[in-house]
């Protein structure tokens, strides 16, 4: 736990000796990926700044706000855009929307020596960046009615078979998998086919949290 116990600032706040605001590591540009690597995490027992530095990404995860701290008790949140990646070997210490087990792949590739080519690889680099970029921005079309239907009638089938489990987050969650998958292909509209490719997915990922 020593890294999140450090004493750097995560978040701005007024420095009232200089007169002016000191910057944090959050205070970062709109569209900001953040990667949070729990792996490299020690053992040991969370001290005051630890639990304020959770507090403070947890926040940023959850609500997308950053509070700026003024001092004497007095804090102003700001809006943030920051997607968060959490890297873990087992339940994180932080909030999150969608838990990802990864499943290992039983074959002879060397995927170190891949990535490692494509890191030193500028151009392809770029190709990657530019295309996360226009997916961000790109304009997507509405649902069509015929489909509408569709994911109403697997949505009440589903929540009737299981309760408990199936909400209304659950159908959020897989129309966004399915509108990030359908754009990942090249499609302006949601499909069908992009919707049963992420009723898919997500029945994979519930199976490997369930394993």
């Amino acid at each position: 736990s020593s890294g999140i116990n450090a004493e750097w600032p995560l978040r701005p706040g007024k420095d009232y000796n200089a007169n002016r605001l000191r910057s944090g590591l959050l205070q970062l540009p709109k569209g900001m990926q953040i990667i949070l690597d729990e792996t490299v995490l020690e053992p040991g027992q969370l001290k005051p700044n630890g639990i304020e530095n959770l507090k403070c990404l947890g926040n940023l995860i959850t609500w997308q706000k950053l509070a700026y701290d003024f001092g004497f008790s007095y804090n102003i949140e700001f809006e943030c855009d920051a997607k968060v990646l959490i890297l873990g070997e087992g339940k994180s210490l932080l909030p999150s929307d969608v838990v990802v087990p990864l499943k290992s792949m039983q074959d002879n590739t060397n995927y170190e020596e891949i990535i490692s080519e494509i890191h030193s690889d500028q151009e392809m680099m770029d190709r990657f960046r530019k295309y996360l970029t226009v997916l961000r921005h790109i304009e997507y079309d509405q649902v069509s009615e015929e489909l509408q239907q569709r994911i109403e009638q697997d949505f009440v089938a589903e929540r009737k078979s299981n309760p408990k489990e199936v909400t209304g987050d659950t159908l959020h969650r897989s129309l966004v998998i399915a509108r990030m998958y359908g754009l990942s292909r090249g499609h302006l509209k949601l499909e069908e086919e992009d919707w049963n490719s992420a009723k898919s997915l997500e029945r994979d990922r519930l199976s490997r949290i369930a394993a």
